[in-house]
């Protein structure tokens, strides 16, 4: 069995070595790194990285397309039975590396969720990102999404599991090209298509937020309608029959999120209620809007 794990690098040369070094020597790892046309000695240090390392490294250097792209050129050039995708920026929990190999030999899953945490070196804190209590196995994406989705917890990020190759090939999953919330579709594709979903405690990821990163700007009128096109495009997935106990609260967690952007990003959100796409998203779902507005009102009327 072998693992690919891809990497999007872009601008990384001050962290790469370190994300790599996480890994230790002698596993079943296969890394693709695409240097999305960074501008920086970020292809000199992989380069120099692969010339003394002994792991099975790739570096594929291709103009700057964005982390969608970069990502399913990783796809084509992979071959490994599961896959990992790693973002550049961020470390993984070593010791804890074989134990999930052991777990994915052991258990085959269709997706494989593990426990990870957001890093903010500024204020030197550490907080969950996604966090399980316990070993949890589901069979129903939909109770699956549910499950997180109660515990607020839910994300799209696609760095917080591992996937089996049969996965992707039988959903057909994509990433949509656009600069932001790209992996929305491509993570819903998965969950609804797999029937073996285990997730385990045991920390394996360390995202850090770093100053200026995505995480941490101020959000453009771009970046807040890409977050509403990405809950349209994600629902075409949640069909009413398989997914009847997690559609609605998908759509009220996307919803929440836009709303919460908008209040975040006040200035970006006036020009956002000024522009006709966001009024076609409003009046082409005008019905599950009303229903997700209705309930939030009736929500504020109860704590008067």
């Amino acid at each position: 069995m072998k693992i690919s794990v891809i990497i999007p690098c872009y601008n990384c040369s001050s962290n790469i070595t370190k994300l790599l070094n996480g890994f230790p020597d002698g596993l079943e790892f296969e890394f693709i790194l695409i240097n999305d046309g960074s501008t920086d000695d970020t292809q000199y240090v992989i380069e120099q990285y692969i010339s003394v390392s002994s792991k099975d490294i790739s570096l594929l250097n291709i103009k700057n397309v964005g982390a969608a792209q970069a990502r399913t050129v990783g796809l084509k050039k992979s071959s490994g039975d599961y896959i990992f995708f790693c973002d550049s920026d961020d470390a993984v929990y070593s010791e804890n590396i074989q134990f999930y190999i052991n777990l994915i030999k052991s258990e085959k899953p269709d997706l494989l969720y593990f426990s990870s945490v957001m890093y903010l070196p500024n204020d030197n804190v550490t907080i969950n990102k996604v966090s399980f209590n316990e070993n949890i196995y589901f069979s129903n994406s939909d109770e699956f999404l549910v499950y997180q989705l109660r515990s607020e917890q839910y994300t799209s990020a696609v760095w917080t599991y591992i996937f089996n190759r049969n996965v992707l090939i039988n959903s057909n999953a994509k990433f949509t090209i656009r600069n932001a919330h790209e992996d929305h579709f491509f993570t819903l594709s998965l969950i609804s298509n797999s029937k073996k979903i285990f997730c385990c405690p045991k920390l394996l990821y360390i995202q850090n937020v770093t100053p200026g990163s995505l995480t941490n700007s101020i959000k453009s009128k771009v970046y807040l309608l890409s977050r509403l096109e990405a809950f349209v495009e994600s629902l075409s997935l949640l069909n009413k029959d398989k997914f009847r106990l997690s559609r609605k609260l998908y759509s009220k967690w996307s919803l929440d999120a836009f709303l919460q952007l908008c209040k975040e990003n006040k200035k970006s959100s006036l020009s956002v209620f000024t522009c006709l796409t966001f009024y076609k998203i409003m009046i082409n779902n005008i019905k599950l809007i009303s229903v997700y507005m209705m309930s939030k009102l009736i929500s504020s009327l109860r704590t008067l």
